[in-house]
């Protein structure tokens, strides 16, 4: 469809977005990917695996030969994150964007990413995100808390902090003490707790409790609590029933 979309209105350079994601001011970073490179740019939380959570796309035959590829391969991956994952290791026109994972060491990540120097800033495909906000509600049976760890982190999440700021709509992040604040041009938010987020103070409350380290509770998840009370309680009737 963004294959189409640019075709069609003869659009050169874009920005997508998926639905579930903060997105903070980008106004300098196309001019900073337009020197860099043409084709498709995006963040990738592991080698064989790239998040569509920002892409920016400067270059539509990049996304028309992935498409075709698709079309004729379909069966080599699983997902869109494992197609993007080969595109960014196989193919030409295909940017990795820096995550957090770029303030540790080099020798940490296995696959080569842009130099977050250079777009002045790092970009969030899931851990940010789910470690301030935590993840799908749908995926887990009780309450929901901040302080969720993904199984692609390469760092310490714990050591990040995070402060906004509000007049220039600016998110910056730091890795511990000795490093300086960059730029965090997106936080992807499994979660989906938008109402929650739309207010601005329980936004920083959150941010400032990660940076303390101190647990919030994200969302009750109610629904999902009693679904998996009812399972339960059917379940254990139900061995108790055949044990009797």
């Amino acid at each position: 469809m963004l294959e189409a979309f640019m075709k069609t209105y003869a659009i050169e350079r874009v920005f997508h977005a998926e639905l579930d994601n903060l997105i903070f001011d980008i106004k300098s970073l196309s001019a900073l990917l337009e020197h860099i490179g043409k084709g498709l740019f995006c963040p990738r939380d592991s080698i064989h695996r790239g998040i569509a959570s920002l892409v920016y796309v400067n270059d539509v035959s990049r996304l028309e030969y992935m498409n075709n590829w698709f079309r004729n391969n379909h069966k080599l991956v699983k997902n869109d994150m494992e197609l993007l994952g080969y595109m960014l290791m196989h193919e030409e026109g295909f940017y990795s964007l820096p995550i957090e994972s770029s303030f540790g060491k080099p020798s940490m990540v296995n696959w080569t990413y842009i130099d977050k120097d250079k777009v002045q800033g790092v970009f969030d495909a899931a851990a940010m995100g789910q470690y301030l906000f935590g993840v799908d509600p749908d995926n887990i049976s009780g309450p929901l808390y901040n302080g969720f760890v993904n199984e692609n982190a390469l760092i310490d999440l714990k050591a990040l902090n995070f402060k906004f700021e509000k007049k220039s709509n600016v998110l910056f992040v730091k890795y511990e003490a000795n490093q300086g604040w960059v730029r965090c041009y997106n936080l992807h938010i499994h979660s989906k707790v938008f109402k929650k987020l739309a207010r601005f103070y329980w936004f920083l409350k959150v941010i400032e409790a990660s940076n303390q380290e101190r647990r919030s509770l994200i969302s009750h998840n109610i629904v999902n609590w009693r679904i998996f009370y009812r399972v339960k309680q059917k379940l254990r009737i139900y061995i108790e029933h055949m044990v009797n």
